[in-house]
């Protein structure tokens, strides 16, 4: 503990996930290019150098930003003198952001406190890191979403003459990336410490609803803006093992794709429906679509998932009325919108959203050859979950 003339400041130490050692400057990993060679923009940065950067940003105004991530976590308000050391573990690099996992540790032996700092040194990322932080606190807002972090503050450090943008924000103790895996009919889940787990199918199927549900509570069915882009190859959501409750750790975007002619702000019933359900097609062949192991090939969850899709749509369409638009009249009339569809009108708008979408090649390719089997299981879903669902006599 260092004592100042108004103020204790904590410790900081540095570290390397997974890596036993503390990181110092002596250490061989300390002066190790944070970014691989063709990262564009971030090769002649230091891995030392970006964790010292992250701890300048954690100590601005007096550590207000962990103080507020203290807060929030504990419930209680937690001045600075009580925090004994911040520890700061450099994770997984992905394609925007270098993330670090914070950990507070208190004097007084309450249990640490974690939260998780995104950091982007790359133009791309550094652009991304702005446009996020300000989404997370636009969405939580609006809508109090409680399957996003939550954002405690932002800003950008400057180190060695390069510019580094970090946000502080909730970590999702116990939550972990999962993938198919083997030949693609199996999930894996790994758990944070270099083990693997494998849940059984069908259980890992509800996965992949909860997912929906997410995503389907985050949409605006006014200005018809959706979380865009996201992926499982990502790892943007996350499961924690046990009960199988699912996150979505980064929103990348958050904008119309597929929208009726209209600039209404109480858009007609008819025009609610029918972004809906554009944006329920999408996301139902988007979320079957992932790569082996998160790097692999690109492969398609099994059809038998799509009962719990539909049911995940429709459980999140519940938590996001039109006060102009009853919530069984809504429900009802989504399910008779889609239901008046063939498989051959599903198949064909499925196809112009991917003639439309800048995806890549191979990935495009993969969902294709998936349009009209799921085409045809995504119709016989709806019916199967409408018809033991309360809303039936809305579209009988």
């Amino acid at each position: 503990m260092t004592t100042g003339s108004t103020r204790v400041v904590p410790g900081t130490k540095f570290f390397i996930s997974g890596w036993p050692e503390r990181l110092v400057r002596s250490s061989p990993l300390w002066s190790r290019s944070l970014c691989s060679q063709d990262t564009k923009g971030g090769e002649d940065v230091r891995i030392g150098d970006y964790l010292e950067a992250a701890g300048r940003f954690i100590a601005l105004d007096g550590y207000a930003a962990l103080l507020r991530g203290v807060a929030f976590e504990t419930d209680r308000r937690v001045s600075i003198s009580q925090v004994e050391r911040v520890d700061l573990f450099l994770e997984k690099h992905g394609a925007f952001y270098h993330p670090v996992r914070v950990v507070a540790h208190f004097w007084e032996g309450e249990p640490p406190v974690t939260l998780a700092l995104n950091g982007a040194v790359t133009e791309p990322g550094l652009a991304l890191s702005g446009r996020e932080s300000g989404l997370l606190e636009q969405l939580h807002q609006k809508m109090a979403a409680q399957s996003i972090p939550r954002m405690f503050g932002q800003g950008q450090i400057s180190s060695a003459g390069k510019k580094m943008a970090f946000f502080l924000a909730q970590w999702f103790d116990g939550y972990r990336e999962f993938h198919l895996t083997g030949d693609g009919d199996r999930m894996v889940i790994w758990d944070g410490k270099g083990g693997e787990i494998f849940p059984d199918a069908p259980d890992y199927y509800v996965i992949y609803g909860k997912a929906v549900e997410i995503l389907t509570r985050l949409y605006d069915p006014v200005s018809f803006a959706q979380v865009h882009p996201w992926h499982h190859a990502a790892g943007d959501f996350v499961v924690r093992p046990g009960d199988l409750d699912v996150k979505l750790v980064t929103v990348r975007g958050y904008a119309p794709l597929f929208a009726p002619d209209t600039n209404d702000a109480s858009p007609e019933l008819e025009d609610v429906c029918q972004g809906l359900v554009l944006f329920f097609l999408n996301i139902s062949l988007r979320m079957r679509l992932d790569r082996i192991d998160g790097t692999g090939e690109y492969h398609m969850v099994k059809t038998d998932v799509m009962d719990h899709l539909v049911e995940g749509f429709f459980n999140g369409l519940a938590h996001r009325m039109l006060p102009s638009h009853p919530r069984a009249d809504l429900l009802g009339e989504i399910a008779k919108s889609i239901l008046e569809w063939s498989s051959g009108d599903v198949a064909e708008a499925l196809g112009f959203m991917l003639d439309s979408c800048s995806s890549a090649a191979l990935e495009i390719f993969c969902l294709r050859n998936a349009v009209a089997e799921h085409a045809h299981a995504f119709l016989k879903s709806v019916e199967k979950v409408v018809k033991k669902s309360f809303f039936i006599d809305k579209v009988s």
